[in-house]
């Protein structure tokens, strides 16, 4: 039978979805997420399921036990005040969907359930395991790490993994090239977090794995769904997807 993944997605305080694509109605509030996710997870043998925003957790609960593993998107910028520091640098900032994910990844970890965090996803994790994030990378003395000249699948910087890591054994390779699109990144790891990815010419924090939570536990901070045609990149969700069966 192929394993239930369960996809967190963007939740759009405002209507800039129905003014943008002209559907919908005035003040009216949207769920989306970029099929990439959707995409990964089905090309690699999974059923992807999104959970919509919902009014209680415990309902969230309830879909999560039907599901064999978690993927935590990318999307907005997590709330500073979620790891004890004021807005400074970050952007748009969702306070129901940061709330929601938070209780996923908590819960996802409580239960030893496959867990993977994409960009904001491992924000995310790191954030309910206790660390911090830096606002922004290039206040925090890091480069540039967003660049929308080059095309979503294509790999434009070096990331070294651990030796030994979880993403060294599944992508058989200790350097690899990636994408980026973040602004954000993880600053002080949290309990449980090992740290097993960096890019080697700043030392910005691109992977990680939490130990003892389940069979597989990874955030990686670039956008492995994004590069759908590379063969490393396909490795990682179907490592996720076989560990979910």
């Amino acid at each position: 039978m192929k394993p239930l993944i369960a996809i967190s997605v963007n939740y759009q305080e405002d209507d800039v979805v129905s003014r943008a694509t002209g559907f919908g109605a005035p003040a009216q509030t949207f769920d989306y997420v970029a099929i990439d996710y959707s995409r990964a997870i089905e090309r690699n043998g999974g059923i992807p399921f999104w959970i919509p925003t919902m009014l209680e957790h415990e309902n969230v609960a309830v879909l999560l036990d039907q599901c064999d593993g978690v993927l935590l998107s990318g999307g907005h910028d997590v709330d500073p005040l979620r790891y004890g520091e004021f807005n400074k640098y970050s952007g748009l900032i969702s306070p129901k969907r940061d709330e929601q994910d938070l209780f996923i990844a908590k819960y996802a970890m409580e239960k030893g359930m496959n867990l993977l965090g994409v960009c904001r996803g491992s924000q995310i994790i790191n954030v309910a395991c206790g660390g911090t994030l830096y606002q922004d990378v290039e206040k925090g003395g890091f480069r540039r790490h967003s660049d929308s000249s080059y095309p979503r699948n294509y790999g434009w910087h070096h990331v070294v993994f651990e030796k030994g890591s979880l993403l060294a054994e599944i992508i058989g390779k200790e350097e690899v090239m990636i994408n980026s699109y973040h602004h954000q990144a993880v600053k002080d790891p949290g309990q449980g977090i090992k740290v097993i990815a960096k890019a080697p010419d700043d030392g910005t924090i691109e992977g990680f794995q939490i130990e003892g939570k389940s069979k597989f536990a990874l955030g990686v901070q670039w956008h492995p769904e994004m590069m759908y045609d590379n063969e490393d990149m396909k490795k990682i969700f179907k490592a996720f997807v076989d560990a979910c069966r």
